[in-house]
């Protein structure tokens, strides 16, 4: 669905057709946009900037990551393995199955590191995080109208607290990893998943590219409602907005929405850098509860009915993920790689 709108430096909220988001929600599991092209290219300059300003202050390493306000919440330079559901690199003989790490920038509002060196990449990243908050604000108003999205709907209106992050997630690529340049079959980048997030916004834009542009030997895959395997087709400017496990386990009335399972495969592991924003919970709010009016609970039975006691119990697994009552199958977890799935040369 494109809504550029009649300008393309904005986006014009009478132009995002609410029932076009909720059928295509409904039907494949995400909603995909597309940002106007002068929106576009500021936010292509953005993230490239902010990626350069902070190899150059050299930031992408693990002391830059500091404890954040509330439970842990952290923000700055991590590594995390991307092709082992266990969270540790596989091997097959010797050979990675799959990059080994992935470097990620979490930039998150009010606990970014306050290390100088990072002023400037903070600031230019907080004019990004801006221009995809204003997009989730946007779908929000759209979707007043849809009686069933409500509940869901309103986890976008506003992105401005930490439980908010704008992720750049930066892969090295083959040549550092050991892999070789091109690969016989189709591998999997990163393992089926879903998002331990209420929403998430992907941009399907690979910003490695210069100026902008899409990546030719990796697919975003998901599974649809029938079982098969399908692709979505990346394209620069396009954004998918689809939910999270945390957003389904809330809806336990008769949920409309599945969280989406997904994942990435390539033909090559060239360097990629891809961004998205998570939507999670407001560390500072008072009460988090089912839409069936019940507190929050884990599936152990832990009280995480408030955002300091939620952060606080994500901060104690100590990276293990953290399962809310009523969250679906484990066939929605963090589970095995992509199988039966032949990725077309673009």
């Amino acid at each position: 669905m494109r809504c550029d709108g009649k300008q393309d430096t904005m986006w014009i909220v009478d132009q995002i057709q609410s029932a076009g988001i909720a059928s295509q929600l409904a039907e494949r599991g995400f909603a995909r946009f597309a940002l106007g092209a002068d929106r576009n290219r500021r936010f292509t300059e953005l993230i490239q900037r902010a990626m350069a300003e902070l190899r150059d202050a050299n930031a992408l390493r693990p002391e830059v990551c500091v404890p954040g306000d509330v439970g842990g919440l952290g923000s700055g330079f991590h590594y995390f393995a991307t092709n082992d559901p266990n969270g540790r690199p596989s091997t097959d003989d010797g050979q990675l199955s799959g990059l080994r790490h992935v470097q990620t920038w979490d930039h998150r509002a009010g606990t970014n590191p306050l290390r100088p060196e990072v002023g400037a990449p903070v600031a230019t990243l907080d004019e990004a995080a801006r221009i995809m908050g204003d997009l989730a604000a946007a779908v929000s108003r759209a979707l007043a109208s849809e009686p069933e999205l409500d509940f869901a709907r309103r986890f976008l209106e506003d992105t401005d607290h930490d439980g908010v992050i704008l992720r750049t997630n930066i892969s090295r690529g083959n040549e550092e990893e050991g892999m070789p340049k091109k690969s016989p079959s189709t591998n999997t980048r990163h393992i089926w998943h879903t998002d331990a997030t209420l929403w998430t916004l992907l941009c399907l834009q690979d910003f490695a590219k210069q100026p902008q542009g899409v990546s030719a030997t990796d697919r975003l895959v998901y599974e649809a409602k029938e079982g098969r395997v399908e692709q979505v087709e990346p394209e620069a400017g396009h954004v998918i907005l689809f939910p999270g496990r945390h957003l389904a386990a809330l809806m336990d009335v008769s949920p409309p929405l599945p969280p989406w399972r997904h994942a990435v495969v390539s033909r090559a592991y060239s360097e990629r850098t891809v961004v998205m924003l998570r939507i999670g919970f407001d560390p500072d709010a008072s009460e988090l509860g089912y839409e069936s009016g019940r507190r929050l609970v884990t599936r152990e039975g832990v009280d995480v009915g408030s955002g300091a006691a939620f952060y606080t119990h994500l901060q104690a697994l100590q990276g293990s993920p953290l399962i809310l009552e009523g969250s679906p199958s484990p066939r929605y977890g963090h589970r095995g790689v992509v199988q039966d799935f032949e990725l077309v040369d673009a």
